[in-house]
């Protein structure tokens, strides 16, 4: 029983490295440019890119701590990022060897001292013989999703322009209309992960607490 076990193990593993090896065609590619809330080039910019398909999914957190799948831009704020025609890698050293493959992405700039970062429409990296499927759905993902743009053979160009954020404000008050001292208000943007949870599609998050007369602000959201 053991030794079946252990060849079903291997064969498993073997047919998801072949899977996860297969190339189809040259990377995809997307050429971005990150301009400042003034609208200049932003030079030595890091842009990371998030996974958040269910097959490709990456977080923020993970892509930083790993220093996966993050580009930076040049002096005329430009920046290139590739992706294979292949399954998007699950372990760490692939991930950092081959980058990004099927699924669906976002590029994010963290939030800076004076701005609140960025981040760019979904990008659906699909293979050829699901496209048909997207332009079917296209008016039902863009409903979920919000603005996606498809990689195909062509170059695919995205501005990114960083945000000055808003101020949101607020006061938090019990059912008697009494306020509610030292609770604690989270913000956060969400990206619509599709993982198995529904989570793991989080950035931005800022936290505080309700002040003594029930008071909360973020200054950059």
């Amino acid at each position: 029983m053991r030794s079946c076990v252990a060849w079903v193990t291997c064969f498993l593993s073997m047919s998801f490295a072949a899977v996860s090896a297969e190339e189809t065609g040259p990377p995809r590619i997307v050429k971005g440019l990150v301009v400042g809330v003034d609208d200049k080039p932003s030079s030595g910019t890091e842009v990371w890119l998030v996974g958040v398909g269910r097959l490709s999914h990456l977080s923020l957190e993970t892509a930083m701590r790993e220093r996966s799948w993050v580009s930076r831009s040049d002096e005329k704020g430009r920046f290139t990022v590739g992706f294979a025609q292949s399954t998007t890698p699950f372990d760490e050293r692939e991930r950092k060897k081959r980058g990004p493959g099927w699924g669906s992405f976002h590029l994010v700039v963290l939030p800076g001292e004076h701005h609140a970062g960025a981040v760019s429409p979904r990008i659906v990296h699909y293979r050829p013989e699901e496209w048909s499927r997207m332009a079917r759905d296209g008016d039902r993902l863009a409903n979920e999703w919000g603005p996606f743009e498809v990689l195909g053979e062509k170059p695919l160009g995205l501005l990114l322009r960083l945000r000055k954020g808003i101020v949101v404000e607020g006061v938090m008050v019990d059912q008697e209309e009494k306020a509610v001292p030292g609770a604690g208000v989270l913000v956060y943007q969400d990206l619509h992960a599709g993982s198995h949870t529904g989570y793991g599609g989080e950035i931005f998050e800022q936290r505080t607490e309700t002040a003594a007369d029930g008071r909360f602000r973020f200054d950059r959201v």
